[in-house]
């Protein structure tokens, strides 16, 4: 397999794909000359421009309903191989009935061995996955492994099998369109992250978030708005913003058509990208639920293999104790699954309190003995097991186990010394502080700076992990080149 760079006339066929290919050079990938009767459903291509390069699989439907078949298949393996060598991040365009019927049994090495090598590559590179039209079979798992998963509206259906295989087994009532729709996924799951009304829309979407994370800047052409006290603002939406503005110099959201308890998103601060979380402050249905730690953990996945340092502003009052209707995931298993996710993240983490902090949400903000290498509670934020009226009235049949926490309560100063000294946090600060926080926080990940030059004696002396966690954290600025490949 070698590249080819097309020719002016080839060049036309990745005209389709609008401004991804716009100002770029493009290259098919494959043993023979590029020919669509060659490529046979399935389309290979390298984009180099000057933000970036980043791979091109796409499903030509039109030929054999975009199937994988055992040649294209094997040619996708190769090209998915040669991407992750180069360290090239790969869009992946489905539009499938999924493996080739026609090739029998002998098409599952080849169509199926895409799934371990698309996974492997989806550990140490960026795969955005987009769903252009129906995503059947195969199709549908190749599109469920991408960090990040677009798809467009009209006509668009996911679903392991196709409407007559529905329609044999279960019968005719069950509406196929219905149950696979795009619209119904995102719903109901979090396997659909953004819908499109049109390709245009979506590949200059694509193209802005490519150059964004590609091309470097000189964080001194920017100006940072002051971070004040942000409940003086009307609505939580305008505190995020302010937040925003504040920590970084450039933003944009990401996974923001999903669940609004948190608000996630890459920024760019002193010339370099940092990944941050939000719980619109004072918003008050904060609680956190399944929904939004699907959000959390997609989240994490994507900074983690864009290989971004994370910060949580966190105001949350607790997790659900409910399940969402219609959904078989259990509270207590996401919770989980996310606070693991947390733990092992690599390339640092801290948290900010903003608000509320109660309970097993907590895990959210990214605490010290999960690693984080710094914890701050603003001003006026309230942090605790449980609000302390809720506990109130869950003990008050108990004047015992009241009394005993009416003492305990009564010991516990309002200035938070008390964890303070713990370790639990580093202190109580103003907004003003944010930012020479997260400054120190920065040159740390980067090695630029020792943790121990930054934390009291008692927070860094009795928390193990912080300290494993710094010695674990990637020196980013080593691989600063690899970091710049990725979309």
């Amino acid at each position: 397999m070698n590249l080819q760079r097309l020719n002016p006339q080839e060049q036309k066929i990745v005209g389709q794909f609008g401004a991804l290919t716009e100002s770029s050079t493009t290259y098919w990938f494959g043993e023979e000359e590029y020919s669509r009767k060659y490529a046979d459903g399935l389309m290979t291509f390298l984009v180099k421009s000057e933000t970036g390069d980043y791979g091109i699989v796409y499903n030509d439907f039109k030929m054999n309903g975009g199937s994988f078949g055992q040649n294209p298949s094997s040619r996708v393996n190769e090209f998915i191989k040669y991407l992750g060598h180069h360290n090239t991040p790969l869009i992946l365009m489905t539009n499938s009935l999924g493996a080739r019927l026609m090739e029998g049994r002998n098409v599952f090495q080849d169509a199926f061995g895409i799934i371990p090598t698309l996974a492997n590559f989806a550990t140490k590179n960026l795969l955005v996955t987009v769903n252009m039209g129906r995503s059947l079979g195969i199709g549908a798992l190749l599109y469920s492994m991408g960090h990040y998963r677009y798809t467009l509206k009209k006509d668009c259906v996911i679903n392991l099998t196709g409407p007559e295989v529905i329609k044999m087994f279960f019968g005719k009532g069950y509406n196929f369109e219905e149950i696979s729709s795009v619209e119904r996924h995102q719903r109901n799951s979090s396997l659909v992250h953004e819908i499109f009304e049109t390709k245009k829309a979506l590949y200059q979407h694509l193209k802005n978030k490519v150059n964004f994370l590609n091309e470097p800047r000189q964080y001194q052409h920017y100006r940072r708005n002051n971070i004040d006290d942000i409940y003086k603002l009307e609505t939580p939406d305008q505190r995020v913003e302010a937040i925003i503005d504040g920590v970084c110099e450039e933003s944009f959201e990401v996974f923001d058509q999903l669940d609004g308890v948190v608000r996630t998103f890459i920024c760019r601060r002193n010339g370099k990208l940092l990944g941050v979380f939000i719980n619109p402050p004072g918003r008050p249905n904060n609680v956190i639920n399944i929904r939004t730690m699907e959000k959390y953990q997609a989240a994490l996945d994507l900074f983690k293999v864009l290989k971004l340092p994370i910060v949580s502003f966190m105001d949350t009052p607790g997790a659900s104790p409910l399940n969402f209707i219609d959904s078989k995931k259990e509270v207590v298993i996401m919770l989980k699954d996310t606070a693991s996710k947390i733990i092992s993240y690599p390339y640092g983490k801290m948290g900010f309190c903003v608000g509320r902090g109660f309970g097993g949400a907590t895990v959210l903000g990214f605490p010290k003995v999960f690693g984080g290498l710094f914890q701050f509670i603003l001003k006026g934020s309230q942090v605790g097991i449980m609000h302390h009226s809720i506990i109130e009235k869950l003990l008050h049949k108990s004047e015992r186990l009241l009394g005993q926490w009416r003492k305990t309560s009564a010991n516990e100063p309002e200035d938070y010394s008390d964890i303070i000294a713990k370790g639990t946090i580093d202190a109580v600060i103003e907004y003003s502080e944010i930012n020479s926080k997260i400054d120190i926080f920065q040159k740390i990940c980067h090695g630029e700076e020792k943790l121990a030059e930054y934390t009291t004696r008692a927070s860094y002396a009795n928390t193990k992990l912080n300290r494993k966690n710094e010695a674990d954290i990637l020196p980013l600025q080593s691989n600063k080149n690899q970091l710049n490949r990725q979309i």
